[in-house]
């Protein structure tokens, strides 16, 4: 397919960023409680469909159709379609739903291998691994970065970044800097969810003045200037957190130490592509002892881990895009 197609989107709320055709949703409930509303949802996807006969349907979030088993999806037998899956949700029963949703599309995006094999694993062929890209992070003077957010020029800076939610466990890593005994500073930064700032006080009482928090949704700027602070980006994800992960691609970016679980895509990621280190999942004694060794040891990235960040480009994300449409349209 060339670069000029045309782009039309079906979303939630209007994005002024893209200049293409968008329709937007007719006052549905895009939490899909019930199996009205998401039959209203994809009612009416179905009708922008109809009216605009596009070459390719691309579900760009997937993990809506888990709890209903790709219910609706037969109503697109003979259109080229495209699912993106962000994560393995569910367990056995995931995996039965997954195998329902692949008779029904073309193809099913992953953005990990470890996803992919698994999904392999279970015969769900038609499956194509694309790494997620890092987007316009650049890197800026790191004076100036630490400034923005009031922290110290001498003292590493361990940052978690993202929204405050349960599967990210910042509860576990607040718990575990209570047993770190190299300096550090911490850098919280994104929108607060199931850990607000009543919750994250309590947390650091102990190390209350190495702390700096901006508990808000991220402007472009504050994330590049929270990437950029960073010397280490802290992922203390829990072991349901099964998908690919923003911050990590980001640091990767810009060469930051990522310190991780051990479990799922994000511990292949970390180990396979030398990127840092890896702790026991859920294990806030193991989550100590690496942060330790992360602080107190010279990281470098290596060819392989240099590999991996080029792996990340926007360029290579579209290049295999394009390649994958024209295989779709081509079936």
């Amino acid at each position: 397919m060339k670069n000029n197609n045309t782009n039309i989107l079906v979303l939630p709320e209007k994005i002024k960023e893209f200049n293409c055709k968008q329709y937007i949703f007719n006052k549905i409930d895009m939490r899909h409680k019930n199996l009205f509303s998401f039959g209203k949802w994809m009612s009416e996807i179905n009708q922008y469909i109809q009216y605009e006969n596009p070459d390719i349907v691309h579900f760009v979030y997937g993990d809506d159709f888990y709890k209903v088993f790709g219910l609706g999806l037969s109503r697109f037998t003979g259109l080229n379609t495209v699912m993106t899956m962000h994560g393995l949700r569910g367990g056995g029963l995931g995996i039965i739903s997954l195998k329902m949703i692949s008779r029904n599309v073309d193809k099913i995006v992953v953005h990990t291998s470890e996803i992919e094999k698994i999904l392999k694993k279970h015969s769900i062929n038609n499956v194509e691994h694309i790494e997620y890209p890092y987007f316009g992070i650049k890197a800026v003077d790191k004076s100036t970065a630490l400034s923005y957010y009031h922290l110290k020029k001498d003292t590493p800076v361990v940052a978690c970044i993202g929204n405050t939610r349960y599967d990210k466990g910042l509860d576990l890593l607040l718990k575990a800097l209570d047993n770190v005994q190299e300096g550090f500073q911490l850098l919280i930064a994104g929108k607060p969810e199931t850990f607000d700032e009543q919750y994250i006080k309590e947390g650091i009482k102990n190390y209350a003045a190495s702390v700096r928090m901006h508990l808000s949704y991220l402007t472009d700027d504050e994330l590049q200037y929270a990437l950029n602070a960073a010397d280490i980006i802290a992922l203390p994800y829990r072991k349901i957190f099964t998908g690919a992960s923003g911050p990590l691609g980001e640091g990767v970016a810009l060469k930051k130490i990522i310190v991780g679980p051990n479990h799922g895509s994000i511990g292949d990621i970390i180990s396979r592509n030398h990127l840092g280190y890896t702790f026991e999942s859920e294990n806030v004694t193991s989550l100590a002892k690496v942060i330790n060794k992360a602080l107190n040891e010279k990281f470098i990235y290596d060819e392989t881990a240099e590999k991996y960040r080029k792996s990340l480009s926007v360029e290579n994300f579209i290049e295999k895009y394009e390649k994958l449409y024209n295989e779709v349209s081509m079936k």
